[in-house]
């Protein structure tokens, strides 16, 4: 049997890290230095805790040829007119590449808040024949690892074997 985890589709209407706050929270993060040219955070509400906005934020973490990184947090604020909380988001499953004990660093990454699911793809090279992609999904407490597809020799393949899945509950 596939390992299975709940989708958690956010409860109450919740709030966002709106630009201002990202610009405050990114310019003391970690990833202060690896952060030049453009760069595109993104926020979605995952809803209300009680009282509590909870939200992922995708905060830029460097850049290559071809490949975004990103640090996934967990954004909460107790009550409309508090200040947001940066915390990096809970994997029960790490991301491939997260050093152990440091931030969880995505690639490329794309979360759709219908599914609560997070999506990665690491490209190993331009043509993408390589690399790593994941899926994750959100349980309301962390991301759990959906997908994981792997090629990690360069042959000119664009089909990835697949080297885990999991089932996804739909609530």
């Amino acid at each position: 049997a596939l390992p299975a985890y709940p989708h958690h589709r956010p409860g109450g209407k919740g709030a966002a890290p709106d630009a201002a706050a990202l610009v405050a929270f990114a310019e003391t993060s970690p990833c202060a230095e690896e952060r030049f040219n453009v760069t595109e955070d993104s926020a979605w509400s995952l809803g209300k805790d009680g009282t509590v906005d909870r939200a992922l934020v995708l905060l830029q973490c460097g850049s290559g040829a071809y490949n975004f990184s990103s640090v996934p947090y967990l954004a909460t604020r107790e009550g409309q007119d508090a200040s947001w909380r940066f915390t990096p988001a809970p994997f029960a499953d790490a991301p491939d590449g997260a050093e152990d004990g440091g931030l969880p660093y995505v690639v490329n990454a794309d979360f759709d808040a219908e599914s609560g699911q997070l999506f990665t793809y690491a490209k190993g090279r331009g043509v993408g024949d390589c690399g790593v992609a994941e899926q994750f999904v959100w349980d309301g407490e962390a991301f759990y690892l959906t997908a994981r597809s792997s090629m990690p020799v360069c042959r000119g393949s664009a089909d990835w074997i697949p080297v885990w899945t999991a089932e996804v509950i739909k609530p």
